[in-house]
């Protein structure tokens, strides 16, 4: 209840201006989700960056680093590791290092400063709910296996906000999607979001990459750290591997010992991306890369 109250209040506070917020020269777009946990947000970025770029848009990242151990604001250079940047921000500079990756939890600061450079487009990650900021469009991700209707507020439940904050999106994407969808799961969705004012609605799929190496289908563990491997797991299986899974918290910051642990047994470790810059890139890994495909 008290957590509602101040969500509400806040939600209230800035919706009717009386906190400030700022409004980048810039244009932005913000990347987040109503709920706790994985709904694909460094996927979706990604594939953003990736549109853009095909745009021959000047591209920035944005994020907060959550879970780095550095303070203020960071560029990412090529010597950045997941102390510096977290696991995400350097995921993202790996993948395109010709564009300017950012972390600062004071995205205000971050802004002002990418302002005085050479940018065309700034992507904001896990902004939905940072309020000191307002951006030129918000694109809300929703997991597909997530009912809204009946999801409840932390900490009872895993909303970070009432589901009414759907009305500040300009997006909405149904993440994790089946690939069978049915047209009548698609339609209920819709009409969960349209009824807050949204017209653009759209569903997203997980897509993978082919393991590096090839592997013949054998037992495998899966080390990893984020909120929800059962999609992996699910492609793992049905390609024919026998997963043992070694599951820690979501951001957890793998300790020598348990590398050595799961190595231990003999079998060929695979991890998430997420996982693998988390761990600052080993080697003789198999990192399961995955990209999201709007259908």
């Amino acid at each position: 209840m008290l957590y509602r109250l101040i969500i509400n209040l806040r939600n209230y506070l800035y919706d009717h201006h009386i906190l400030p917020t700022y409004q980048s020269t810039l244009q932005t777009i913000s990347v987040g989700n109503l709920a706790v946990g994985g709904t694909g947000k460094t996927p979706h970025s990604e594939l953003i960056i990736r549109g853009l770029l095909n745009q021959s848009k000047r591209v920035a990242y944005l994020s907060r680093g959550y879970k780095r151990t550095t303070k203020g604001m960071l560029i990412a250079t090529d010597s950045s590791d997941s102390f510096d940047l977290g696991d995400e921000a350097l995921q993202v500079h790996r993948k395109f290092p010709d564009i300017t990756v950012v972390v600062d939890a004071n995205r205000t600061r971050a802004l002002k400063y990418l302002e005085t450079q050479n940018i065309d487009v700034v992507v904001l990650d896990d902004a939905f709910q940072h309020r000191k900021v307002t951006p030129s469009t918000s694109i809300l991700l929703i997991d597909y296996s997530m009912d809204i209707r009946h999801e409840r507020l932390l900490p009872f439940g895993k909303l970070r906000e009432p589901i009414s904050g759907i009305k500040r999106a300009g997006t909405v994407i149904f993440t994790k999607c089946p690939a069978d969808i049915t047209e009548a799961d698609r339609n209920a969705r819709i009409r969960q979001i349209q009824r807050f004012g949204i017209t653009d609605i759209r569903f997203s799929k997980i897509t993978y990459a082919p393991l590096s190496p090839d592997l013949s289908p054998q037992s495998l563990v899966l080390l990893t750290a984020i909120e929800n491997p059962t999609p992996l797991i699910h492609h793992l299986k049905v390609q024919g591997y026998d997963v043992e899974l070694h599951k820690y918290r979501d951001h957890h910051r793998f300790t020598t010992q348990e590398i050595q642990k799961a190595k231990a047994t003999g079998k060929p470790i695979i991890t998430t991306e997420k996982d693998w810059c988390r761990m600052n890139c080993p080697e003789g890994f198999i990192v399961a890369r995955i990209r999201c495909e709007i259908f």
